[in-house]
Order: C-alpha cells, then sequence, then structure tokens
C-alpha cells in the first residue's frame, strides 16, 4: 500500500507535467517538427523495448536474491544488446532513408540511437530498488526525468530549437534515469560472464518479451508507413492523437499491471477465474470509455484552443484511435488471464494478427485514403480479439454482458467530430439507453462506491 501510494503519486505527477509538456511543445515547434522526432523516437523506443531482453522481469521476479554477479551478468547482456542495437540502426539508416524520402528524419534519428544504451543500462539499478520495494526512490527517479525531460524540451523549443528541443530532453532523460539509479540504488555497474546464467537470463527473456516485441511492432506503422506515403507532418498528428488517448485512458496500463498479481492469486480456481474477468472487463470500460467519450464530445472545440488550429487534422483519425484503444483495453483482461494460465503463446499469436491486419490494412488504405486509412487500420486491428476470446474460452467460457452497454453508450460520442453540430449530439442518445440497463447502473454503483471507500 506505501509503495502504490508513490506510483499513484508519480502516475498523477508524470500525467500533468506530460500533458503540460506536450501541449506547450506541440505548439512551440507544430505538427511537422514534432512528426519528425517522434518518427525517429518511435522507431528508437523499438529498438530500446527489444534491447531490454525482458532482463528488468527476470531481476525482479527471481526467486532468490541477486548477487551481485547476477546483476553484473545483467548489466552485461544489456550493454551488448543495447549497442549492438545502435549499430544495427546505422547500419540500417542509408535504407530507412530511402523508404522515408526525407532526410530530415536521419538527423533525429541519429542522435536517439545513441542514446539507446542508457535506455536500458538503469535496469540493474531500478530493479534492486523494486525488489527492495523502495518505490519511493522509483517514483522519484520517474518523476525528475518525466520533469526533466518535458522542462528542457519546452524552454528550448521555446528558444528556437524545433525538433531538437524534444530530442535534447528525451536525451537528457535518458541519461538521468540511467546516473540517477545507479546513484539512488547504491549500483556500482560491473562487467561478468556465465555462459549457464547468461543462458538462463535469455531464455526467461525471450519467453516472457516475445509477446511485447510482436505487439510493438504496431509502433512502426506511423513512422513507416505514415511516414513514407504521407510525410511528417501527418506523423505528427497521429503521433499527438495516441498521445492524447493514452493520457485519457491511463487507467488502462495500471489495471494491467495490478491485474497480473491479483488475478494470479485465483488461478486455480476457475469459477472466480471467470467471475473476476467479467467484472473486470465491465469496469475497464467505464473506467476508459467515459473519459474518451467525453473528449470526443469537445474535441472539436478543445483542440484548436488548446493546440492552434494546424493541429485540427488530428480530429479526422482520433474516434478510430480511441475505438482502438478502448476495445483494447476490455481485451487486455484476456491477455492477463493467458499470462497467468501460462498461454503466453497465444497471446503473441493474437498480437501477431494484430499487428498483421493493422499494418496491411494501412499500407493498403494509407496511400488511398490519407489519415482516414490509418483510422481504418485501427479498426481492422480489432479482428484480432477473436484470438484472444477463442483462446479463453478454451480455459471457461466468456460473457460479455458486463462490457456491452458500455460500448454501446461510448463509442458513438467518440465520432462526434467527424458528425458536427447538431447532428453530434444524437450520437449521446446510446448513452442514455445503456444507463437504463440494471447492470450498467450497478457497476456505477460500485465503482464509486470503492472510490468513496479510498477516499474516506
Amino acid at each position: 500500500m506505501k509503495g502504490g501510494v508513490y506510483l499513484t503519486a508519480r502516475e498523477g505527477i508524470g500525467l500533468g507535467v506530460g500533458v503540460l509538456g506536450v501541449l506547450f511543445l506541440t505548439r512551440l515547434i507544430g505538427p511537422t517538427q514534432y512528426g519528425l522526432y517522434r518518427g525517429a523516437m518511435e522507431i528508437v523506443a523499438f529498438f530500446a523495448g527489444v534491447a531490454r531482453w525482458g532482463l528488468d522481469a527476470y531481476l525482479v521476479r527471481r526467486e532468490e536474491t541477486p548477487s551481485r554477479e547476477v546483476y553484473h551478468q545483467a548489466f552485461t547482456l544489456l550493454l551488448l544488446g543495447s549497442v549492438g542495437f545502435t549499430a544495427l540502426g546505422f547500419a540500417g539508416l542509408p535504407l530507412l532513408g530511402r523508404w522515408l524520402g526525407d532526410a530530415r528524419y536521419l538527423a533525429p534519428l541519429k542522435v536517439l540511437l545513441l542514446s539507446l544504451p542508457f535506455t536500458v543500462l538503469s535496469i540493474p539499478a531500478i530493479a534492486r530498488l523494486e525488489r527492495d520495494l523502495d518505490y519511493r526512490k522509483v517514483a522519484t527517479l520517474e518523476t525528475l526525468g518525466q520533469v526533466l525531460y518535458h522542462g528542457v524540451a519546452v524552454i528550448l523549443a521555446f528558444m528556437g530549437w524545433g525538433l531538437w528541443a524534444p530530442v535534447a530532453g528525451y536525451v537528457i532523460w535518458q541519461i538521468w534515469s540511467t546516473l540517477g539509479g545507479w546513484i539512488l540504488a547504491r549500483y556500482r555497474p560491473g562487467l561478468h560472464w556465465s555462459a549457464p546464467l547468461a543462458r538462463e537470463m535469455l531464455s526467461f527473456g525471450t519467453g516472457y518479451s516475445s509477446s511485447f516485441w510482436v505487439y510493438n511492432l504496431r509502433s512502426l506503422v506511423n513512422p513507416l508507413v505514415v511516414g513514407h506515403f504521407l510525410g511528417p507532418q501527418q506523423v505528427g498528428f497521429v503521433s499527438l492523437t495516441i498521445r492524447l488517448v493514452e493520457v485519457l485512458g491511463f487507467v488502462r496500463a495500471a489495471t494491467f499491471r495490478l491485474s497480473l498479481a491479483a488475478l494470479g492469486r485465483l488461478q486455480q480456481d476457475m469459477t472466480r477465474l471467470r467471475r473476476a474477468l467479467e467484472e473486470a472487463m465491465g469496469l475497464q470500460a467505464l473506467a476508459v470509455g467515459l473519459p474518451l467519450a467525453g473528449f470526443g464530445l469537445v474535441a472539436p472545440q478543445i483542440v484548436p484552443r488548446l493546440f492552434g488550429d494546424e493541429w485540427t487534422p488530428s480530429l479526422r483519425i482520433y474516434p478510430f484511435i480511441a475505438t482502438g484503444f478502448l476495445v483494447a483495453s476490455v481485451f487486455g483482461m484476456h491477455t492477463s488471464i493467458l499470462y497467468v494460465a501460462g498461454r503466453s503463446f497465444r497471446v503473441t499469436l493474437a498480437h501477431a494478427v494484430h499487428v498483421t491486419l493493422f499494418a496491411g490494412v494501412a499500407l493498403l488504405l494509407v496511400p488511398r485514403m490519407g489519415l482516414r486509412g490509418y483510422g481504418l487500420a485501427e479498426i481492422a486491428a480489432i479482428g484480432s480479439c477473436a484470438v484472444l476470446h477463442d483462446s479463453v474460452a478454451r480455459l471457461f467460457p466468456v460473457s460479455y454482458r458486463r462490457a456491452l452497454p458500455w460500448f454501446v453508450a461510448f463509442t458513438p460520442p467518440l465520432f462526434c467530430s467527424l458528425a458536427g453540430w447538431p447532428w453530434a449530439l444524437l450520437l449521446v442518445l446510446p448513452s442514455g439507453v445503456a444507463l437504463m440497463d440494471s447492470l450498467a447502473r450497478s457497476q456505477v454503483l460500485e465503482a464509486w462506491s470503492l472510490i468513496r471507500r479510498r477516499v474516506t
């Protein structure tokens, strides 16, 4: 509970800093410069995700307390992996430059690639803090990192640095995460090599992380597909919209982390596990759908005033990205069940189907329909949820009775920015119909009761 308070405070502060940072940054540098930065950053972030190789989870979940040699072995593997992916990135720059057709991506990409080792070398130190349940230091490290990133980026953008403002902020953030982590955890990095231990770490990391690697391939669709066919300005529109949706649906990430621990306690009782899944789906749809739908109602008025008129094209894809995010939030509970049940291969299969549908439809429609094609690709990727449903249905039957009213209530308002006033008001009517459902009302009362109990 004490650690949860620190992490909750960190999420709240990070959310506020992130919103203000993105707001000022996008107004100062505009869609094209922001798109050039985000396009390069998303490519590097994918490499960094693979370079982690699940070693953070290995160190935290290891039953025995890791010795100094274990931490050093993880550090050695992370150093080799990050340097290797950095070299791979530089080797692929000529090919990437020809594909994107815009040399302006390459300079920030080179700088961000050089920062890749700092992105992962903090893992042994942070894992040590988490094993000690010292979430106060973890929260301090992450919060100061967010403040540094956005603070430096906004100040430099105000000084006219353009896309180099967020690039500099990002690099300073990664350096702080590593050096600050070493200091707070009192970890002195060192090199160590044990072939059996390295095999054990890599074997665990491959099994644990493969599904995440596959899913994270979707993050490359924006820079590689939208960037290739539509240019960096459109990449900026997509990136901002994704960022807004993630901020509004921040509950998704928190509940996924909690669900793994909570559902793990029920894995031997299928009846309780089924009930927990169905209740969680309903509450997830309510908690994520409500802010997304609320923003959808006011987005046509809010976006131009907050970000500027030049960002209004992002309204064309908000409904599609938000719909995909809402569905993925609910079916994220299925992935938690499958991880707990030891069916990670089925999660990897579902993610592979998701990425194939998303990337395939984007390649087909983006050249013909522009941003609307990207949005339709998000909708097409929802088809991968059928794989998740089938996988969980093999364990026990699943009912969507608790989640369905919230899909009916919140999905239509997401499209208000496309309907225009006053026709958009008609899209709110399903919300009233959904609230007439007795089960939906009971979920609202249940959620309110839980919140009020925690507050008081």
